[in-house]
């Protein structure tokens, strides 16, 4: 790196090297003056972009020994698991097992959603489900579909969702799952490996089915699910040819501080 890197380009590099595994739990981070000859930096820089590792949970700093890499994968909530999907980028074997992971996890959310909402004793106004499908459907229409601002638009269909069931901690997941997605332009355009309007026919549908005055049989319930899963599995593998196309596999080595 240039002698202008600053402390967020040495906190990236770092904490991708914590994420590829090239530094191990429980081992020693280099030293604040190791960094500072490798990167070409103050010593003052390095103590930040350290601080900001101890502050984001990929090292705690021990009295007497220095920072020591944590398993941020055990220890690390949502917030660190943006992080980790980001960085891991490096490695996408790594990548594509997060991603399908944050894939599962959205996917049984999602089923839970919809299950609760067709279990309500009555049925609440849809009006503001379809004003936000209106809006989705909006902008599908668009020459160039905004694939980010699709994505926030239809986590806000699903926050209203929950919300109407009175999910709150379902809405604070959603935020979650929605940040770990956005961070990663590759992960948002795998989601829609089918086009943008495909998934405002479908919310039409379930919103159709919403206002319906019987829940769905368990028949139709089972072919959501199968659909959502061979419909994920699609953006999974959608992922997978966008960061390891043939040939691109890595594996990086781990080293010792």
């Amino acid at each position: 790196m240039s002698g202008q890197t600053g402390a967020s380009e040495v906190t990236d590099e770092l904490g991708r090297r914590v994420v590829t595994g090239r530094y191990r739990p429980g081992t020693l981070m280099p030293s604040v003056r190791k960094l500072a000859e490798e990167f070409e930096i103050s010593k003052s820089t390095a103590q930040v972009a350290l601080s900001r590792l101890e502050a984001s949970r990929f090292v705690v700093a021990e009295r007497g020994r220095g920072f020591i890499v944590q398993d941020v994968r055990r220890h690390g909530g949502f917030d660190v698991y943006a992080t980790v999907f980001r960085l891991s980028m490096a490695d996408p074997d790594q990548a594509i097992a997060i991603f399908a992971d944050v894939v599962h996890l959205g996917r049984d959310l999602l089923i839970d959603l919809l299950g609760d909402y067709f279990q309500l004793p009555a049925r609440p106004d849809s009006a503001p489900l379809l004003a936000i499908v209106d809006a989705m459907e909006a902008a599908a229409l668009q020459p160039e579909v905004d694939l980010s601002a699709f994505l926030a638009t239809e986590f806000d269909l699903l926050r209203e969702i929950a919300c109407t069931i009175g999910q709150s901690a379902a809405v604070a997941l959603l935020n979650s799952l929605s940040g770990v997605i956005t961070d990663v332009p590759e992960a948002v355009d795998a989601y829609y490996s089918a086009d943008p309007s495909a998934h405002v026919l479908i919310w039409r549908a379930i919103i159709n089915a919403f206002n319906r005055p019987d829940p769905p049989h368990e028949a139709e319930y089972s072919l959501v699910s199968d659909m959502l899963a061979l419909y994920h599995q699609r953006v999974i593998d959608r992922f997978t040819t966008l960061v390891a196309p043939p040939g691109r596999h890595t594996h990086p080595a781990a080293e010792t501080a």
